[in-house]
């Protein structure tokens, strides 16, 4: 709601493009705001109604999209490094929004390393729909495979931090554990 018009129709833009929804928030008279969510087909959802995954992502959305945002708009020199830290952010959504949001994390990485900017995440996550997106996001040549890879905690006698790659075609290559996400 405080966003600018021109900002929010690029926050718009951006999240129908990337997450297949935008907010809309409508002041009522009371003096309370609700939020909606207008889904891809126009159906609107107050967010108060939709359960946690849509709180708790839109925030996450919307301080992403600042920091790309704002960082695309100085004109500066200075390149400050940026490292966005999530924890679990999977959390109270489905698998199709918890692969988009994977998607999104991947595809900003890689558009913010074209166009300059220095910023990374680090995204603690069980997920294998996220872990896939960002090998999808690999594949389709969005963020290079040098660019991203998942570390493993191994609990054997000791906790051990194990680094394992995506290759070309935006698969994990060795050192993956066989059966990781099976439920078995």
């Amino acid at each position: 709601n405080a966003l600018e018009p021109r900002e929010k129709t690029a926050f718009d833009l951006w999240l129908k493009e990337q997450m297949g929804f935008k907010v809309t928030v409508n002041d009522m008279s009371s003096g309370h705001l609700s939020v909606f969510i207008e889904e891809a087909d126009g159906k609107m959802i107050n967010m108060a109604d939709s359960g946690f995954g849509y709180s708790q992502v839109i925030p996450v959305l919307a301080q992403i999209w600042n920091i790309i945002y704002n960082k695309q708009r100085e004109n500066n020199n200075k390149q400050d490094a940026i490292t966005i830290i999530i924890e679990q952010p999977e959390l109270h959504l489905h698998p199709k929004m918890q692969f988009r949001l994977g998607r999104l994390i991947a595809c900003t990485a890689g558009l913010a390393k074209k166009n300059g900017i220095d910023v990374s995440f680090l995204i603690e996550t069980h997920s294998d729909h996220m872990v896939n997106a960002i090998g999808d996001a690999v594949e389709h040549k969005e963020i290079s495979e040098k660019d991203c890879s998942v570390y493993l905690v191994e609990k054997d006698v000791t906790q051990q931090i194990k680094e394992v790659n995506f290759n070309k075609l935006g698969q994990l290559t060795d050192g993956w554990p066989y059966g990781f996400f099976e439920g078995r």
